[in-house]
């Protein structure tokens, strides 16, 4: 796991800054810094970079379903043949984040927890080389952090790139690397 601080606001890529960073197959990095920085702009801006091969989990991934059930979300996926679906990996996180046991609540009922929980199964169900997370760990209680963060390095074997942006390191394992990304000459990149 890589973890590249953002602390200069300068950066932000409509600005026109140039970023200069790889996480390669099997690698997570994660992009660390304050709120409004500019994470997850640059977050978007590399799914449309790598879209075709990439998936994003972002904060707005379940504004289209949000007057219908889980249940109803569920039972499209499951009966479902959706490109790229990984129908045991969707069974396993629906089991993790407990999800059957809401299947009668509508979405606009849920809480912030169980939006995420659904989110990210909905998201990570889907099998492509490159995973892009906008804050998984947001919402989620300590058990819950651990159960994705264990996902995360399941990803992680089986060779796929997971980028995520976070403002809060207390749900990032103490184990995973850091490093600080630096803005030089209008390009970002590994700092010192």
């Amino acid at each position: 796991m890589s973890i590249f601080e953002l602390t200069d606001p300068l950066f932000l890529p409509h600005h026109g800054c140039d970023v200069k960073f790889t996480a390669s197959p099997g690698e997570i990095a994660l992009l660390w810094g304050e709120n409004g920085i500019g994470k997850t702009t640059l977050l978007q801006r590399f799914y449309k970079r790598f879209e075709s091969e990439a998936v994003m989990v972002d904060q707005k991934a379940l504004d289209f379903f949000y007057d219908r059930s889980i249940g109803v979300l569920l039972d499209f996926f499951s009966n479902s043949q959706l490109p790229g679906l990984e129908f045991s990996r969707f069974t396993h996180l629906t089991q993790i984040f407990d999800l059957s046991s809401k299947r009668d609540r509508l979405l606009s009922q849920l809480s912030g927890g169980e939006l995420q929980m659904l989110k990210l199964t909905l998201c990570l169900c889907v099998k492509k080389p490159i995973y892009l997370l906008d804050e998984p760990f947001q919402y989620l209680d300590s058990n819950r952090r651990k159960q994705l963060a264990d996902f995360l390095i399941r990803l992680k074997e089986e060779k796929a790139t997971v980028v995520m942006v976070e403002h809060n390191l207390e749900s990032i394992p103490q184990s995973w690397n850091r490093y600080h990304l630096i803005l030089d000459e209008s390009c970002l990149k590994v700092g010192p």
